[in-house]
Parts: structure tokens; sequence; C-alpha cells
């Protein structure tokens, strides 16, 4: 199970309306539907994009002798109905990497510009499901369109996954550290 496996459920936990026990429009947007800023994240240098699901953008560094890299990088984006779920439940992120049998768990709340439906997470832990632990980190974001507080498509919650086996987690630091400042500052950007 990778973090995002765990993620869906998680965050429709106790979340349905009460009433109906309707869910709020969730869904994964494919990588066309991408804001540009994210199709065009820079990478680092020995980082490559890989083939992912269409609904994924991906990139990896390293060579492992099962495939793959050792250090990998995945965003998904999804769209929103609403975000007071979200705003109450602000370390969900949290709970996700408990599912996943993550071990070190910890979150913080990045700057973010003060305003309904901006949030910005950033939690990081150890799984050992493997045999070998390995670090993850996702960054969870979200931004509600200004001119359409609630509705379909109203928002986008963008999560980030940066994973690497931690007996290799110095040699890609600065890379994944790279990437996940980069990706911090465009959506900042975004925002304006």
């Amino acid at each position: 199970m990778t973090i995002f496996d765990s993620l869906p459920s998680v965050m429709w936990q106790d979340v349905a309306d009460p009433a109906n026990r309707a869910v709020p429009e969730f869904r994964v947007l494919s990588a066309d539907e991408f804001p540009a800023w994210i199709i065009r994240l820079p990478l680092p240098d020995g980082w490559r994009s890989i083939p992912s699901a269409p609904l994924s953008w991906a990139a990896e560094s390293g060579h492992r002798n099962d495939g793959g890299g050792r250090a990998t990088a995945r965003i998904d984006v999804y769209s929103v109905s609403t975000v007071l779920w979200y705003e109450t439940r602000r370390f969900f992120s949290e709970e996700a990497l408990r599912v996943a049998g993550a071990d070190q768990i910890h979150s913080r709340v990045l700057a973010a510009p003060p305003g309904r439906g901006v949030l910005a997470v950033r939690t990081d832990g150890i799984t050992t499901g493997s045999g070998r632990p390995v670090w993850h980190r996702h960054d969870l974001y979200l931004a509600l369109d200004p001119t359409r507080p609630e509705g379909p498509g109203a928002g986008r919650l963008i999560v980030a996954e940066f994973s690497v086996q931690e007996v290799f987690r110095a040699t890609y630091r600065a890379d994944l550290a790279e990437l996940g400042d980069s990706l911090y500052y465009r959506y900042l950007q975004s925002l304006r």
C-alpha cells in the first residue's frame, strides 16, 4: 500500500453529510487537466520524468535492482467541491501515513496567504512494509477558486509524495528539498 492508496478512505472518513451520507465531489484530474505550473516543474540534475498513470505527474532518480528509482516524486491533483471538511481536518495527512504503516510521523502547516480554502501541509514519516525503511513526505496544497467558493470543481487539492529508501536519504536530500520547495513556491505564486 502506498500513501496515495490510503488517502481517499482517510480523507472521506466522517465527512459525509449526516442527513443523506452523500460524499462531496472529489474527482481525480487527469494529467491533461493539471495546472501548467505543475507540468513544468523543473527536475534536479539526474532526475527523469517517468511514465505513470494518466492521472499523475511522476519522476525518479537513481536505479534499483528491482526496477524503478531510488528516489521518487509523484503528484496527483483532485477537484473538490468544498473545503469545510478539510479546514477542520488539517492534519488528516498524518492519519494517511499511519494507515500506510508509517512511524516517526511529523506534520506542519506551511505559510500560505490567509483566506478560506487556502492551506499547505507537509507531513513525513518512515514505513518499513518492504523490510527496508522508506522515508515518505507528502505535501498537500488546497486552493479554492475565489470566484466560486463552493460547488463542483471549486477547489483543487494537490497531493505530492516524495519517497526514498532511508539508506539513500542523505544522497537525495537536496534533490527532494529542491522539488518540494519548487512545488511549494509555485503553489504560492498560483494564489496571486
